[in-house]
């Protein structure tokens, strides 16, 4: 039924004798000593039976329900009173081998009730193919697939800040490039490329981008500052004038429109711009450190602006990826790294010994992190010609957030700007609204 890997297990997990007979053996059965019911004891008072006042009982974990899942099987079981999720997993390697399986991992999906993932295939041991860029639901960043072989995505929604990092090769670039394309159909969404390895990495996104700063030109810090300066500049505006731009004070309560979209600021390589010694001159590092302030304060204030800044790095350091901006950077993204502290650059703390670190990944499989809580995945692969065909149909939807601002402020001030004349045609002008107007 479930196939030749999963025969020994099924005949066990679907057999009632052969399952209690497993939790004998394992020792996961709870055994308890019950004082008696008034009722009972009664009973054998009136049937002559010599009772005592307490009871032995054993119980049994039993099987709720089996079903197939990528991975191989998920048994829905009704644990014993008293039985914690930690309980379980401490048996997990006992029950891999009792079972044949190659691995055993266990959830709680509800309180009591625990799911036991029999795994014999790995979702995350092959690449995913995709032959066209599909399109994000919501404000979701699409991650890939996830151990249990489920599409997984997070959420980027009232989020200021996204870090990404992982060596060369490991899949960064790829990933980055599709959870962008997803968005570009987007009418309230905006971005900024700054493309710090002058390689064009970037380069099939930058049709959907209001400005592009790759080659010699993502080389020379002070534009790249400039271009910063302007997104600051917007963020400055929006929170100074939110009311009466969209009538909130946060552009995500009110709703990204195409006349205030979100504005998505990428900088690849950041620590071309961030890291102190990667400057040689002392005016160099001046600029720098006006860029890294810049950095610093869109992640800081811009989520109520709708500003989202996505810092990525092949060289993840405490020094490329400095602590402080990390930390206001609600959703991490780790590809393969080669030891804790570059896991720990791009995620913060954790521990080696968790299921989900990224150090020593495959290619293309990394581990996200939103608000601590950790998903590990395979990022798929899409065509650079399927991304570029997508970002070619979607360039139309390309506008400068900047002389969206000044013609929102032009709208402000020719509202302004009517409204009095309009009242002085339908009522006499009197500033002291206190008192009727002395002509009546």
């Amino acid at each position: 039924m479930f196939g030749a890997e999963l025969y020994y297990a099924s005949s066990i997990v679907l057999q009632r004798d052969k399952w209690a007979d497993l939790m004998e053996i394992l020792g996961l059965c709870v055994d308890a000593d019950l004082r008696r019911t008034r009722s009972a004891r009664a009973r054998g008072v009136m049937t002559g039976v010599a009772w005592s006042d307490r009871r032995s009982v054993r119980y049994i974990p039993t099987v709720a329900e089996v079903t197939e899942a990528p991975y191989g099987l998920a048994v829905t079981v009704d644990g014993a009173p008293g039985q914690s999720r930690d309980v379980w997993q401490r048996y997990c390697g006992r029950l891999s081998s009792t079972l044949r399986v190659r691995e055993v991992a266990v959830a709680e999906p509800k309180p009591g009730t625990f799911e036991l993932q029999l795994r014999v295939r790995d979702p995350l041991g092959a690449p995913n193919a995709l032959s066209s860029v599909p399109r994000s639901r919501g404000w979701e960043l699409p991650l890939g697939v996830d151990e249990q072989g489920r599409w997984v995505a997070e959420s980027c929604r009232n989020l200021s800040g996204v870090v990404v990092g992982g060596l060369p090769g490991s899949g960064t670039n790829n990933w980055l490039t599709f959870a962008l394309a997803s968005l570009a159909e987007r009418d309230d969404i905006q971005w900024l490329l700054i493309d710090g390895k002058r390689g064009y990495d970037l380069d099939g996104l930058a049709p959907r981008a209001y400005r592009y700063i790759g080659g010699d030109a993502a080389g020379k810090l002070e534009t790249v500052r400039d271009a910063l300066r302007d997104v600051q500049m917007l963020m400055h505006e929006r929170l100074r004038k939110a009311r009466e731009l969209y009538g909130r004070a946060n552009l995500w309560s009110a709703g990204p429109s195409r006349l205030h979209p979100v504005v998505v600021v990428v900088i690849d390589e950041c620590q071309l711009y961030l890291d102190p010694r990667s400057f040689p001159s002392k005016e160099s590092k001046a600029v720098g450190a006006e860029i890294d302030a810049i950095v610093r304060d869109l992640v800081m204030r811009g989520r109520s602006a709708g500003i989202l800044v996505i810092l990525s790095t092949q060289r993840p350091t405490a020094n490329s990826i400095p602590t402080s901006t990390r930390d206001n950077c609600a959703l991490r993204v780790c590809f393969s790294v080669r030891t804790r502290e570059s896991a720990v650059a791009v995620l913060g703390e954790f521990s080696t010994d968790s299921a989900t670190s990224p150090v020593g990944a495959p290619i293309g499989v990394g581990v996200s992190s939103l608000e601590g809580f950790e998903v590990r995945f395979r990022s798929p692969f899409v065509p650079d010609n399927a991304v570029a065909e997508h970002i070619r149909a979607t360039a139309g939807l390309t506008a400068n957030p900047l002389d969206l601002l000044r013609g929102a402020f032009m709208d402000l001030t020719v509202g302004a700007e009517i409204q009095p004349a309009s009242t002085s045609q339908t009522e006499p002008q009197n500033s002291d609204t206190r008192r009727p107007w002395a002509g009546t």
